[in-house]
């Protein structure tokens, strides 16, 4: 006789279970007073929860605001030519992968990985072809990294002078002693290489990144790699054993640490229930939500943050980077196939291109890079109307490819982001803006009464502004959490 147990209602019924979202259904205990809840499923939310795990702790919660996890790591798949393409809408590489607990998580299971060689074109003015290799080399090394190059030029210069100020003030500076006429080559491959060495990194405009603190993260071990089926695999990977304890859809609002003979006291909205405004309580709580969330207010602290954490906060820059995602047929292919990068040597774009189709089994798109303020503007001017935006994003793309490779056809399909205008992002990630202090990111990382902690990024002195640091901080907060959890 068959039992329950091998019956097709009981295979139903665990498929099911199988295939439920993460945490979608699972009832979370308002009368339950947690060890720990954490605020947000991005990495450093789930490397939080990993460590509670570790260490035996698992009366914990995270509650993330979005209807999925990840933060700005985040895979769609779009449709193209009859497959299905993986997209990596936010992050995308994998900075240096010795003893990167990201690339960690990546081997450990299987997930597959190919790294990059950042090969790139530089392309003259007005379709007149790619800019000779040799010429590159050398004004590469005249302008930026030979000894007298732009970067010697501005070390010998950090330190100077008792007030901070812009990049864009040092690099000026370096250009009035060069020289160099407008619009000159040497002058438009200086300012290229501002774009494409500084800009891209930190995702910060010149006018705005610091002359003292620019740089001072901590530099990437190893090669660099991406994922070709996706960002999101790392993440799934590495919040497949948190099942339940997940709840998205789940909107803190407030975060009441007063009283240290009570719980801790969060009010969120949970968004699965029309935004209906409840109550949970912990006796440590862990905020990871981006600094632009942070900046922006949305959590109310009671009591309010001290000024000292609140300095911090508005020292610190939130980041712009947004990308075009162009499709093409496979029969309208027009750019170098095994070249990584292009750019566009007028000073006129605000783009840089990668071309992804050694890396993905010749997938025909090009993605655009836009950041800093560039990218900003455009969502300030356009981001009301989505169709507009993808349409001025497309407009201006499409000049610079133009003028790198004459008279290409439309694209056939686009994918736009806007990651300022994303309610629970708000950017990209931090820079190290003018005014900041060498403390800065220290005090955001700091407790408030032994009692909520912060991780994320933005508190990472020397790796902000990666996957890989904002993991490592979550782990640092939960350490922190577990040494004074009673």
């Amino acid at each position: 006789m068959m039992t329950f147990f091998q019956s097709p209602v009981f295979f139903l019924i665990f498929l099911l279970l199988i295939l439920l979202p993460t945490g979608s259904n699972a009832q979370i205990d308002g009368n339950n007073v947690y060890d720990v809840i954490i605020v947000g499923a991005g990495w450093a939310g789930l490397g939080a929860a990993n460590e509670l795990m570790s260490k035996g702790v698992n009366n914990f919660l995270i509650l993330e605001a979005d209807f999925r996890i990840g933060g700005r790591s985040k895979t769609i798949y779009e449709s193209w030519e009859g497959e299905s393409i993986p997209l990596d809408l936010g992050s995308s590489w994998i900075h240096g992968i010795t003893q990167n607990p990201i690339f960690s998580i990546v081997t450990n299971n299987q997930i597959p990985y190919i790294k990059t060689s950042h090969r790139s074109n530089i392309y003259k003015a007005g379709g007149s072809g790619q800019l000779e290799k040799d010429i590159v080399d050398k004004l590469e090394k005249k302008t930026f990294s030979g000894k007298n190059g732009f970067f010697k030029y501005q070390e010998s210069r950090q330190s100077e002078g008792k007030r901070d100020k812009s990049l864009r003030v040092v690099a000026d500076n370096y250009e009035k002693e060069k020289e160099w006429i407008p619009k000159s080559l040497e002058r438009n491959f200086f300012e290229l290489m501002l774009q494409k060495k500084i800009e891209q990194d930190y995702a910060a405009s010149i006018e705005k990144l610091s002359a003292w603190w620019w740089d001072s993260d901590s530099k990437v071990l190893g090669e660099e790699v991406i994922l070709p089926n996706g960002y999101s695999d790392a993440i799934d990977a590495y919040s497949s054993s948190l099942g339940s304890r997940i709840h998205t859809g789940t909107m803190v609002i407030g975060i009441n640490y007063k009283h240290k003979s009570t719980p801790v006291a969060l009010r969120y909205a949970d968004r699965k229930d029309s935004n209906k405004k409840k109550k949970l309580h912990a006796k440590k709580v862990i905020v990871t939500v981006p600094l632009g969330v942070l900046k922006s207010d949305i959590i109310h602290f009671s009591p309010s943050m001290p000024r000292w954490k609140k300095r911090a906060i508005a020292k610190v820059g939130v980041s712009f980077l947004n990308k075009i995602i162009l499709f093409w047929s496979s029969n309208q292919i027009f750019w170098p196939k095994d070249v990584e990068w292009f750019n566009d040597l007028t000073g006129q774009s605000i783009f840089q291109f990668y071309n992804p189709y050694s890396k993905n089994n010749g997938k025909p798109y090009l993605v655009g890079f836009v950041v800093g303020d560039d990218a900003s503007k455009m969502e300030n001017k356009y981001g009301n109307n989505d169709l507009t935006y993808k349409q001025e994003l497309t407009r201006r793309a499409m000049i610079a490819l133009r003028n790198m490779f004459g008279q290409i056809p439309e694209p056939g399909k686009v994918v736009v982001t806007m990651w300022g205008n994303e309610p629970y992002i708000k950017g990209a990630y931090s820079y190290n803006k003018v005014g900041i202090k060498k403390w800065s990111r220290s005090d955001i990382a700091l407790k408030l009464k032994k009692r909520v902690y912060f991780a994320g990024e933005a508190t990472s002195s020397d790796k902000f502004g990666t996957t890989h640091g904002a993991l490592i901080s979550g782990k640092e907060a939960a350490k922190m959490a577990l040494a004074s959890l009673n």
